[in-house]
């Protein structure tokens, strides 16, 4: 899970929002209609996104890269404001003729009174970033739906194969952005009760390279505990490469303004490239903590599940080293 930095203000205003609503359910439902679709709600106006305009046209000329990032703020992460803050972070680069920046946005928030009453937007919108120097989020809406369930991987799945088809470009990065907990999967809704296991995020990938027409380039989680083995073994025919923290990430996440800035400054660069830049960016940012993050190959991982079924069966095979491991 990424670590928030105010854990007491979370919980009193979670008490309260349940002691006013009887459950987590009862809020959801109070925010829906009948049929479960949330009604319209006032986003807090650091995060207020543009009006919905006529949905853009596909892109006719090809990028270098399509930047896709999933934020599942359906948690307290959107209720601290780090969705709204890592989007503005992406505006003070934007999209480019040369890297398109789209993200998919749902977001659980507050509506500023005194008592700190939970909102939900009505729905999923994405967005095509664009660069502005405005506190509010200013990136045109560029698709609403009402599919509402961040922790679906079919959610996933429809906002990566739509954006694909409407940027054509020849590399991509798909960020997943949300908690995490390594093999237990990733990007939870709070509302839903919902979270993409690993696996189910590996039968996203293998969908989103359908239509793509090959493996993703680079898969990043901006989320704790994700780069696992066992995490990175499952995904590894659907990714050149995969990006992730073996540890805690902190509220803020990746810092995206200087990621893009990257991009923008060597957009020829391939995969291993991409995951060098990431991992580059993220260590500046974090130079005085001791914050991790890696790039891995995953056509490696084939030799080293090999040595480390090597290594296991000869553990095995000999009881002192049984003993050993056991103590």
């Amino acid at each position: 899970m990424k670590r928030p930095l105010t854990i007491s203000f979370l919980i009193a205003l979670l008490a309260a929002s349940f002691a006013a609503a009887g459950s987590f359910e009862d809020l959801y439902r109070n925010a829906a209609g009948a049929e479960g679709v949330a009604a319209p709600v006032a986003i807090p106006e650091a995060g207020a996104v543009a009006a919905v305009p006529a949905e853009e046209p596909a892109a006719a000329e090809e990028r270098e890269w399509l930047v896709l990032v999933f934020i599942s703020g359906v948690n307290d992460l959107g209720i601290l404001n780090f969705a709204n803050d890592d989007v503005n972070e992406m505006e003070q680069v934007g999209s480019t003729d040369k890297v398109a920046v789209v993200v998919e946005y749902n977001i659980l928030s507050t509506d500023g009174s005194a008592a700190n009453t939970l909102q939900f937007q009505r729905g999923a919108k994405t967005l095509h970033v664009q660069r502005d120097a405005d506190p509010a989020i200013t990136s045109p809406v560029i698709h609403e739906s009402n599919d509402l369930d961040m922790g679906s991987w079919r959610h996933l799945v429809k906002f990566a194969r739509r954006n694909i088809l409407r940027f054509p470009a020849k590399k991509v990065l798909l960020v997943v952005w949300n908690h995490g907990s390594g093999t237990l999967g990733i990007a939870s809704d709070d509302v839903s009760g919902n979270k993409i296991s690993v696996r189910d995020l590996g039968r996203a990938l293998g969908q989103i390279k359908s239509a793509k027409g090959g493996k993703i380039d680079v898969l990043a989680t901006d989320a704790c505990l994700m780069q696992m083995a066992g995490v990175a073994y499952e995904l590894k025919d659907h990714a050149d490469v995969v990006v992730g923290s073996e540890e805690i990430i902190a509220g803020p996440g990746y810092p995206y303004h200087t990621m893009l800035a990257a991009i923008n400054a060597d957009p020829g660069m391939d995969a291993a490239g991409m995951g060098r830049a990431l991992v580059s960016r993220y260590d500046a940012a974090y130079a005085n903590s001791r914050a991790t993050l890696s790039a891995l190959r995953t056509d490696r991982l084939g030799g080293f599940v090999q040595r480390l079924d090597a290594w296991t069966a000869a553990v095995m095979a000999d009881p002192a080293a049984m003993s050993a491991a056991a103590s």
